[in-house]
């Protein structure tokens, strides 16, 4: 009995196994040979593209993009497929595509696919003049030709940059609604705004007036700052600070009304610390200028005793200070690395030289130290972001 209910269930997962193996492998074969079919045509095309046989590469893309029409997946990303069309100088499929940015937007690759961007990219850069040649023969209306126009830069060039945001401002305002709506809003970046985020450490003088300049003489200061920069506007909050040496001795009385003597060349604590806010009036790619606000608080205070003893130091001046000036920043070498499709750069690593001059008033009502300061300051800028 045993045996008869045993060779049913034998036989029946027998069958269920060799039933599940040859779905198995037609799935695979499936897979691997669609794969390996569009990789073999995409290889082929970058290979027409080097031979500069774009016509041939015109025919391969079409025939790739029809094969995969009806599948999952799809036998070029939406980017690549307009960077071939303007290879291809197919300028009408690269604005159907645009205006069609919803429907093919979303394309996904084939898992595995042979990569082909960075190739395209570097084609387009290298064969620019012949694109824009070819788009100024072309018939399309002038609408189109700006938009292909615009992408071509951001290709070239990168996104980053003034030409490209006022390439873009100008589109958008002759053409405020158009059939390129969805791709200028969503496929194209942002126009530029440059934004940073650095550290800054160096060294300046400060120079000091009436009473002030009697009483003490100066040395060099140390100064850093941490600065933020959002397009045109930067605020920097810094600190600075150095010994004073006293020129003309004098005393005074601590806050618990001891006596306090100062004698010829000794050292006076100065401390400032306080934010610039600027505009940069001046924005090229090796050079910022912005005038600028200081809002600060500047003490002076003697330095004889221990930091457990600090309330028997003497506070001279320890005074709101507000004053303007003027930063200057002069770019010493930057590092970034594109992106294989849009040619946006990434967040980018700079070094530069910063300068920062002004005037300064104190408030104040001692007219024993009435005065107030001037400074250059000259340091050095690690910044991260757009110069």
């Amino acid at each position: 009995m045993k045996t008869k209910i045993a060779l049913p269930l034998l036989f029946l997962i027998f069958i269920f196994s060799n039933l599940n193996a040859q779905i198995e492998n037609e799935i695979k074969s499936f897979s691997d040979s669609t794969t390996e079919f569009v990789n073999n045509g995409r290889k082929l095309l970058i290979q027409s593209i080097a031979k500069e046989d774009y016509e041939k590469a015109k025919e391969i893309s079409q025939y790739l993009t029809e094969y995969t029409a009806d599948k999952a997946y799809s036998a070029f990303y939406y980017l690549e497929n307009l960077n071939i069309s303007l290879l291809t100088s197919d300028f009408s499929g690269f604005l159907e595509k645009v205006e069609n940015y919803e429907k093919y937007k979303n394309q996904m690759l084939y898992p595995d696919s042979y990569e082909i961007g960075n190739v395209l990219q570097k084609e387009i850069y290298n064969k620019k003049e012949n694109i824009l040649s070819n788009l100024k023969k072309t018939s399309i209306e002038s609408e189109g030709k700006r938009i292909i126009d615009i992408y071509l830069h951001q290709v070239i060039e990168g996104s980053k940059n003034e030409e490209y945001s006022k390439l873009l401002r100008n589109y958008k305002s002759d053409f405020p609604e158009t059939k390129y709506s969805e791709f200028v809003q969503k496929g194209l970046p942002k126009k530029h705004n440059p934004a940073y985020f650095t550290y800054t450490f160096g060294t300046g003088g400060v120079g000091l007036t009436n009473n002030l300049k009697n009483t003490f003489s100066t040395n060099l200061i140390f100064n850093m700052s941490m600065d933020l920069r959002i397009n045109k506007v930067f605020a920097s909050f810094y600190l600075n600070t150095t010994n004073f040496k006293v020129k003309t001795p004098f005393f005074g009385y601590s806050d618990n009304n001891e006596s306090v003597n100062f004698e010829l060349n000794e050292s006076i604590t100065y401390f400032k610390r306080g934010i610039f806010l600027g505009y940069f009036t001046d924005n090229s790619e090796r050079l910022n200028f912005a005038p600028y606000i200081n809002l600060s608080a500047t003490s002076l205070e003697s330095n004889k005793f221990e930091p457990s003893e600090h309330d028997k130091e003497y506070v001279l001046i320890n005074n709101f200070t507000y004053g303007v000036g003027c930063r200057a920043e002069i770019k010493i070498a930057q590092f970034d690395a594109k992106y294989p499709y849009y040619g946006m750069l990434s967040p980018k690593h700079h070094f530069a030289l910063a300068l920062n001059v002004g005037y300064d008033i104190i408030s104040q009502s001692d007219e024993f130290f009435e005065g107030n300061l001037y400074y250059a300051n000259i340091g050095i800028v690690w910044g991260f972001g757009d110069f």
